[in-house]
C-alpha cells in the first residue's frame, strides 16, 4: 500500500495534506488493525462452530418471553442483542470517525514543523509550535469527551447483556424445568455466542479508528488522481 501511494504521489505536483503521514503511518496503521481484526473475526467464527450447536440445543428447555419456545431461540436472542447493540453504537459514536480524522490532522500539522526544527531550529518558533499543540489538545479533549460517553453505553450495554441469560433461564429454574448447573451452562455459552456476534462492537473503537484512516487514505488516492487528471 505504501508503495503504491508513493508512486502515485511522486507522479504529481499536487500539494497533499501530511502526504509523509498518509503513506508512512496511515498505511501501516490501516494494515495492521484490519489484520488484528481479521484474526478477531476467524477466532469469532470457530468459537461460534463450538457453541452454536450447544446453545441451540439448550434452547428447546426453555419459553423465551416474547420470543416463545422453539429450537434455536437463544441463538436468535443472541443475534439481535448484538445487532442491537451494533445499530445502537453506530449512532452514538456517529461522530467518532470524523474527530480520529481531526486528530491525524492536528498531529500531523503538529509533528511537520518539529521535524523542521530537528534539521533546523531556526526554520520554526516557540509560537508556531504553541498554536499547534493547542489546537492538538483542544481536538483531543473534544474527542475523549465523545469516547466517554460511547464508553459509558458499551458499559452499560455489556454489563445488562450479562444478566440476559439469567433472567430467561431464571424462569425454567423457578418452574424446575431447569437445574442451576444448566443454567450456568446456558450462560456461559449464550455469552460466547454473543460475544463472537458481537466481535464489531467490542472492537468499535478501533473500528473508528479504521473509519478515520480510511477517510484519509481515499481523499490522499482522488487527490493524486485529480493531479494526475490535470
Amino acid at each position: 500500500m505504501a508503495d503504491d501511494m508513493t508512486e502515485k504521489w511522486m507522479n504529481t505536483d499536487i500539494k497533499i495534506e501530511g502526504a509523509s503521514q498518509r503513506i508512512q503511518q496511515d498505511s501501516e496503521r490501516f494494515a495492521k488493525i484490519v489484520g488484528s481484526l481479521g484474526v478477531e473475526i476467524i477466532r469469532g467464527i470457530m468459537v461460534l462452530i463450538a457453541f452454536i450447536p450447544i446453545l441451540w440445543s439448550l434452547s428447546k428447555e426453555l419459553d423465551i418471553p416474547v420470543v416463545g419456545s422453539f429450537p434455536g431461540s437463544l441463538v436468535l436472542v443472541a443475534i439481535s442483542l448484538s445487532f442491537f447493540g451494533i445499530i445502537v453504537s453506530w449512532f452514538v459514536g456517529y461522530h467518532l470517525p470524523q474527530l480520529e480524522y481531526n486528530n491525524q490532522v492536528t498531529e500531523a500539522a503538529y509533528h511537520k514543523p518539529l521535524v523542521h526544527a530537528e534539521d533546523n531550529r531556526s526554520l520554526t518558533t516557540k509560537g508556531l509550535l504553541y498554536i499547534r499543540f493547542k489546537e492538538l489538545r483542544k481536538n483531543h479533549e473534544t474527542l475523549f469527551l465523545h469516547l466517554s460517553y460511547f464508553d459509558l453505553w458499551a458499559s452499560l450495554y455489556g454489563q445488562s447483556i450479562v444478566i440476559v441469560p439469567f433472567l430467561i433461564g431464571g424462569i425454567g429454574l423457578f418452574k424446575g424445568i431447569l437445574t442451576l448447573g444448566m443454567l450456568v451452562q446456558i450462560s456461559n455459552c449464550f455469552s460466547k455466542v454473543h460475544e463472537s456476534f458481537a466481535i464489531i462492537l467490542n472492537r468499535w473503537t478501533a473500528i473508528n479508528e479504521l473509519r478515520s484512516i480510511n477517510l484519509r487514505l481515499t481523499e490522499f488516492y482522488k487527490l493524486v488522481e485529480k493531479g494526475n487528471v490535470g
